[in-house]
């Protein structure tokens, strides 16, 4: 477990830490190692912590209240878990102890400067730590890291650039060769190229241990403000370089990339523009055919119209026949019902009466076993009517009686279908014309029997008046069938004038689609034409920009050059520079330089301020009052440090 300090990070913080560590190795016996790093380190008594902790395998106050008796528990059950039943607290606090003792491993990382800890350090270097935290040293084992090779910076320099993209980075115009400042021998093959960064990144980091060896001898023993120069500052600047020259190349290929952007989109507006014009003669020809298509058309619209009208006129006439000839079928309709109206209502009224005939009555007729000639004879008639062969025997006349839908045989009776003439001729011959066959007679005998008759004299009447309208109700039937016709013919006539009218409507939007065609096709052709006229001023104001668009072209080849270059200064700066003042800034650019030119690198000759800080970052720094960082390049890039502050705080 390593402590991970932040900027609230506090000695709380720090506490809950080590209660986390503590109860994992002595109640949970877990073997733990407690990385300590010194830049964590933000206040001394997180030192005497750890220093009482080495001591006595524990923190007196650490665990209090709450917190102890739920240490205490977990420590009970732990024992109990190595087959201990211990249960005074002194016997669970000495097993507690014991635990950590034997499961805890603490490492503290730390640099060890005495001749002046001008690297940073917490705080007063080996000797004043042993003072004042004596377990850290009598109850640790110390081992001595010191700077690696240079074997080892030049193969974890070259391990850790293999990100980088050196392919053409050396390679500039002919033309600027002549104005370097310098001899460069350019190094051409890529394996070449990269072993030069890394021994470049390598003498980076020898020039700021020379610098320092030469500032302790004028020290004479005493302390100076300088850099205690580790692997973790060589790091520090691989990354730096990574980060830098990724940063830079990408701004200066999306700035290439914008600049051909711009030219091919031109390009091919001068080639669009072309082909617009090309393709006006053929837009042309296509406005002359919209024309002759809208044309045609509209005679066709008008072919049409004319034929809907002369339809729709044939359509008015024809409805009007039909309405005459419905007026002709309600006149004989109406003739036909005032001969009806006379006999439908005694045929109802006799129907009524039969269907009021008493259960009672009725009973009485089934159950006579010698009726009288009245009863006899009505039951007859009505059987004769419905169809009932007898023969005049009174069992068979009973046997019909009996039957359980008599009377709804009678009221439901089709008078039109079942009485024909020669039944009616039988009906008249055989009961009507006898004088006893009468209503009054026949209900004397019985009041059954009664309705009956009066039914049957109905029947027969109404069967003679149906015989004389029969002509009249076939000539209405013939008048409705022609109705019929008329009406069908006359809905096929609207149906082909709603279709003509449908088809004129669509002709109509066919044609306004034609119209709308040729106004856009004109529309189009004057756009083209004024397209092509500003594509060629334009094209004409932009012949003066080839100059420095070639310009720009050639910067971007030099910038190119110099990009490793100005990455290792740039990361060699924000590694290293921030605890000198500037003249010694001054002297270690100068060697970083000199050794970037024995390693076949070129760099800008400007400061590495303007490429750590460039002018987009100072404008920045100026909006938020920061003056000074715009204005000064040490300023300048001591911001840069802060805002790029990787693993750790700059010291400025």
């Amino acid at each position: 477990m390593q402590v991970k300090a932040h900027g609230g990070y506090s000695a709380a913080d720090f506490d809950d830490d080590l209660r986390a560590v503590l109860r994992r190795s002595g109640c949970r016996g877990e073997k733990v190692c407690f990385i300590v790093d010194e830049s964590n380190v933000l206040d001394s008594a997180l030192i005497e912590r750890m220093n009482t902790l080495l001591a006595n395998a524990e923190v007196p106050g650490l665990f209090e209240g709450d917190e102890h008796a739920a240490l205490m528990t977990a420590c009970r059950e732990g024992a109990a878990r190595d087959g201990l039943m211990l249960d005074s607290g002194e016997e669970l606090h000495r097993w507690f102890t014991q635990q950590v003792a034997r499961n805890l491993h603490v490492v503290f990382t730390m640099n060890p400067p005495e001749q002046g800890d001008g690297g940073g350090s917490g705080g007063g270097g080996l000797a004043a730590r042993a003072a004042t935290s004596p377990a850290l040293f009598n109850r640790c084992v110390l081992d001595w890291f010191g700077d690696w090779s240079d074997q080892a910076l030049f193969q974890v320099a070259r391990e850790l650039t293999t990100s980088v993209d050196l392919s053409q980075n050396q390679q500039g115009d002919d033309d600027d060769d002549d104005n370097e400042s310098e001899s460069v021998a350019v190094v051409a093959d890529y394996s070449e190229r990269r072993d030069a960064v890394a021994h470049a990144l390598v003498s980076a980091h020898q020039a700021v241990r020379a610098l320092n060896a030469q500032l302790l001898r004028r020290a004479g023993g005493s302390k100076f403000v300088g850099l205690y120069c580790t692997p973790r500052h060589f790091l520090d600047q691989l990354q730096h370089f990574v980060r830098l020259h990724s940063e830079r190349r990408d701004a200066l290929e999306d700035e290439q990339r914008h600049v051909h952007v711009g030219l091919e989109r031109l390009q091919a507006t001068v080639a669009q523009v072309e082909e617009l014009r090309v393709a006006l003669a053929a837009t042309g020809a296509e406005l002359a055919a919209k024309n002759q298509q809208a044309t045609d058309k509209l005679q066709q619209i008008v072919r049409d119209q004319q034929e809907a009208e002369q339809q729709q006129r044939a359509s008015i006439a024809l409805q009007a026949e039909v309405s005459a000839a419905r007026t002709a079928i309600a006149e004989r309709q109406r003739v036909v019902g005032h001969d009806l109206a006379r006999a439908e209502p005694a045929v109802e009224e006799a129907q009524r009466a039969v269907s009021n005939i008493k259960k009672q009555h009725l009973s009485e007729v089934r159950a006579m076993a010698n009726p009288p000639s009245g009863v006899k004879l009505a039951l007859e008639a009505v059987c004769t009517l419905l169809g009932h062969r007898t023969g005049g025997d009174w069992k068979a006349l009973q046997a019909v009686v009996r039957r359980d839908d008599f009377i709804a045989s009678i009221v439901g009776f089709d008078t039109d279908r079942h009485v024909t003439r020669a039944l009616r001729a039988h009906m008249r011959r055989t009961f009507l014309d006898r004088a006893e066959f009468t209503f009054d007679a026949v209900s004397r005998a019985s009041k059954a029997c009664g309705p009956l008759v009066t039914w049957v004299v109905a029947q027969v009447e109404f069967a003679d008046i149906l015989e004389r309208v029969a002509p009249l109700r076939a000539e209405v039937a013939q008048l409705e069938d022609d109705a019929q016709a008329s009406e069908q013919r006359a809905a096929q006539l609207a149906g082909k004038v709603q279709a003509l009218e449908a088809a004129l409507g669509a002709y109509k939007a066919e044609y306004a689609q034609l119209i709308g065609e040729t106004a856009r096709l004109a529309d189009d052709v004057a756009r083209v034409e004024a397209k092509v006229a500003r594509s060629q001023r334009l094209l004409a104001s932009l012949g003066g920009e080839r100059a420095r668009w070639d310009a720009g072209r050639a910067a971007f080849g030099a910038q190119m050059a110099t990009l490793v270059g100005d990455a290792l200064l740039g990361a060699a700066v924000l590694a290293y520079a921030g605890t000198y003042d500037a003249p010694r800034r001054a002297a270690l650019a100068r060697r970083w330089r000199a050794a970037l030119v024995r390693s076949g690198i070129r760099a800008d000759a400007r400061p590495a301020a303007e490429f750590v800080a460039p002018a987009e970052a100072r404008l920045a720094w100026l909006a938020c009052g920061l003056a000074g960082a715009a204005d000064d390049d040490q300023a300048a890039e001591n911001a840069a440090m802060l805002a790029r502050a990787t693993n750790r705080y700059a010291l400025v």
